[in-house]
């Protein structure tokens, strides 16, 4: 059961922010959107039930570092579920129920936000 709500949330981190535009324009210029601000963005909606809702807005940074790393195990050839329970494995031998919403959280919106090469090897993993 645990799986299929990690699962869940991987998902929504991945998918929250995929519909936003990734560039807007104005009459003289045209901007890409910054991948932090989407990473903290989607992580923060899909936490938002959690008690790192308010974490990741006080002080994103070690956030990003981590999502930055998850996308960095993943383009050395480690697959999603391992790159989870590498970082679950940090919480001790039973993470809490919202440690593991992290881990996926986290994973979902870093591959949304800085590796979305990586999007389908997570869905077919999870699928």
């Amino acid at each position: 059961m645990r799986r299929i709500a990690l699962a869940l949330l991987i998902l929504a981190g991945c998918s929250a922010a995929q519909d936003a535009p990734a560039t807007t324009s104005t009459s003289s210029t045209t901007t890409t959107a910054d991948p932090a601000g989407v990473f903290v963005a989607n992580l923060t909606e899909t936490l938002g039930s959690t008690a790192y809702a308010d974490a990741v807005l006080e002080d994103p940074e070690p956030f990003l570092t981590t999502g930055l790393l998850m996308c960095e195990l993943l383009e050395e050839g480690t697959p999603p579920s391992a790159v989870l329970d590498q970082f679950l494995t940090s919480f001790g031998p039973e993470p809490g129920d919202d440690d593991s919403a992290l881990a996926g959280a986290l994973l979902g919106s870093a591959v949304n936000a800085f590796c979305p090469d990586f999007r389908d090897v997570l869905i077919e993993e999870l699928g």
